[in-house]
């Protein structure tokens, strides 16, 4: 199996932190790069699981900056205003 590029490894570990399905990554991956990866690729990128445990500690750092940021992005959006 290839290494994947840092801009792809970038882009599924901020949608994995972001609640995104792997699925929904899969997707995304496929139309802004033009790649086609499998589910479980994708998700050995989410430190959260059994398949990402082995994830390196910059990508783990990555993964949890962008969890941060996105829930502090929730947790800004006043009440009524949420789905």
């Amino acid at each position: 199996m290839l290494s994947l590029p840092a801009p792809v490894r970038i882009h599924i570990l901020i949608g994995l932190a972001c609640f995104e399905t792997p699925e929904t990554v899969v997707t995304s991956v496929k139309e802004k790069f033009g790649l086609t990866l499998s589910r479980q690729r994708v998700e050995a990128h989410n430190p959260e699981r059994a398949a990402g445990a082995r994830l390196g500690v910059q990508w783990r750092d990555l993964f949890y900056d962008a969890r941060q940021r996105y829930l502090k992005e929730l947790a800004d959006i006043p009440l009524a205003h949420k789905a």
